[in-house]
Formats: structure tokens, sequence, C-alpha cells
């Protein structure tokens, strides 16, 4: 059994877009994996990517990120996963936060697996 894993890496710039990235390493038969950002994050998510690592996750794995109010950032983009390839989404199928953590949550990932995530999220200009 492997032990979950995750390292968050926050970028934040004074205007503009910050990014956000997740490698992480599953645990257990289930293949979860949890994390939350240090940061609140406000803006358009404009760019979701998912790269499998070296150790490939389970085809059609499962990624959630909710905001404070458990909502689903993501409005489901983050649902069946290839196991192979790397996917990315862009921002027309994505939400937005406002003055949040991100929760990230992984499942049915498989044991002992591995890959990168990589959220972007443009900042609402100040009024």
């Amino acid at each position: 059994m492997a032990n979950m894993a995750c390292t968050v890496k926050e970028y934040r710039w004074k205007v503009g877009i910050d990014k956000i990235t997740f490698e992480w390493l599953s645990d257990d038969a289930a293949g979860t994996v949890s994390a939350v950002t240090t940061n609140k994050y406000t803006g358009e998510l404009i760019r979701f990517i998912t790269d499998p690592g070296d150790v490939a996750p389970t085809d059609n794995y499962d990624i959630v990120i909710t905001d404070s109010d458990g909502y689903d950032v993501l409005h489901g983009a983050g649902l069946n996963r290839d196991t192979a390839n790397t996917e990315q989404v862009l921002a027309a199928l994505l939400g937005c936060c406002f003055d949040t953590v991100l929760t990230l949550a992984i499942s049915a990932a498989g044991n002992a697996k591995t890959g990168k995530i990589f959220l972007y999220i443009r900042k609402f200009p100040l009024a």
C-alpha cells in the first residue's frame, strides 16, 4: 500500500493569472488523494490540465476541486480522466471561485499511481 501524498505549488502574481500545481501519489485500492491550497483564490478558471505520471492512474479516474461552499469549480470536467494522455479543459467548460481555498479530491486512480494537475485562474479585475 502506498502512502497518499500531494505537493501543492501555488504561483501568485500581483496581476494577471495564478497557477496551482498538484503533484500527487494515490493511496490504497480506492486510489484516493486529497489536498487543500494554502491561499484563497478569486477569479475565473481558464485552464485545467491533467498529466498522468510515470505510474499512470487507472483509466477514467476522477478529479473534483471544490470551493469552501463545497461546489465543484471544474463543473464535472475532472471526471473520467485518461490513463495515458495529457488532457486539458479550457475556460468555456470551467467555473469561477471567490475568496476561497480550493480542495482537491481524486478517486478511482488505483494504488500507488501518480500524476500532475495544473489549474490556471484569471484574477477578476479590481473595481
